[in-house]
């Protein structure tokens, strides 16, 4: 059976951290060894590593698999998946829409000082490779 193309935006795909974090922490909870731990969700290493490494995607016998493994139900991995999100989204801190006007002011002024910094620390050192003659033939 040919494989479902990977779909930019796909709903898992962006959840693809918090069933990582999920599986990650069940699995420091879990009291058997890997071995068993594979054996009884019925993959192999490589597929358990791909999923904690977020490099699998999301696929309901995989997931199935690790459930019954884990003794829990979809819903307490759901609830895993949300405690995840919502750290993720605390650690992120709130996006634009949340910001009130001096708020949004505020954080434009530090970035613009910020970016000013850098450009005139960035313009010292070009002048610093002039000055050393490493700029020869190079137009920055």
């Amino acid at each position: 059976m040919a494989k479902a193309p990977k779909r930019p935006g796909e709903f898992f795909e962006l959840l693809r951290s918090c069933i990582r974090k999920a599986i990650i922490r069940y699995r420091s909870e879990y009291n058997g060894t890997l071995k068993d731990l594979v054996a009884e969700a019925g993959m192999d290493r490589k597929t358990l590593g791909r999923l904690e490494d977020g490099g699998s995607l999301f696929r309901v016998n995989y997931m199935l698999g690790l459930f019954r493994a884990f003794g829990i139900s979809l819903d307490d991995f759901l609830r895993r998946m949300a405690d995840c999100y919502l750290e993720e989204q605390k650690e992120m801190g709130p996006t634009l829409q949340e910001y009130s006007f001096e708020e949004l002011l505020r954080k434009e002024l530090r970035i613009r000082d910020a970016r000013a910094r850098a450009d005139r620390e960035l313009v010292e050192i070009e002048q610093e490779f002039r000055r050393r003659g490493h700029f020869q033939g190079r137009d920055v």
